[in-house]
């Protein structure tokens, strides 16, 4: 919905390096450099909620063990007014963290992206906020986010290797729509390789 301007406290991202580099790439209109941001949740690895021990404690202190143990089952974060009950109390107490939101309903786009949205516990401040190092601070949860820079200069050498491994626009974007984007930039690289020209007649 976001690609339609529907406003929303989710961002995508995906575990596909190859993906994120596409993306990252794929605009041919611009001279910069490109960026990749690598997002690192700290998580529980002693159990399945892998979610960080700080949203635990909070949701413990907040809503009692019972509720608590409803994490290692997954159970908590599958009962919407669970979950609205979190967000209302993390955005009262001005809780920061992030937290990935998998869904079970995988359409083919999100199984060919590799998609995975995060989303703020708080929306009264912007993303990287929600990102800072907690310290001492009880009130944030950390994360770590990493900026890979791509130069522009390597921009048509990683689109031709990703297009190898056919991550492409018609594999990220199923139908119609992304194999027309898909000649568009097939017509491109032909237009910058010099294989195929266009006259202009007046």
């Amino acid at each position: 919905m976001q690609h339609y301007g529907m406003p929303s406290r989710l961002l995508d991202f995906t575990w596909s390096p190859y993906v994120a580099s596409f993306f990252a790439m794929e605009d041919g209109t611009t001279g910069c450099d490109r960026a990749i941001w690598a997002l690192r949740l700290d998580a529980d690895q002693a159990n399945m909620t892998r979610q960080h021990p700080q949203i635990v404690d909070f949701i413990t202190a907040e809503f009692g063990d019972t509720v608590a143990q409803s994490l290692h089952s997954g159970d908590f974060w599958d009962d919407p007014m669970l979950v609205d009950a979190f967000l209302k109390v993390a955005q009262t107490q001005r809780f920061r963290a992030l937290i990935y939101v998998e869904t079970d309903q995988i359409n083919a786009r999100m199984l060919g992206q590799q998609g995975v949205f995060i989303m703020p516990s708080s929306i009264d401040v912007g993303f990287m906020a929600c990102v800072a190092t907690p310290g001492n601070d009880t009130h944030v949860a950390s994360a770590s986010l990493l900026q890979i820079v791509l130069p522009n200069s390597v921009r048509r050498e990683v689109l031709f290797n990703l297009l190898r491994m056919n991550v492409t626009r018609s594999s990220l974007f199923p139908g119609l729509a992304g194999f027309a984007r898909m000649l568009g930039d097939n017509l491109e690289q032909a237009l910058m390789e010099g294989k195929l020209k266009i006259l202009a007649s007046a």
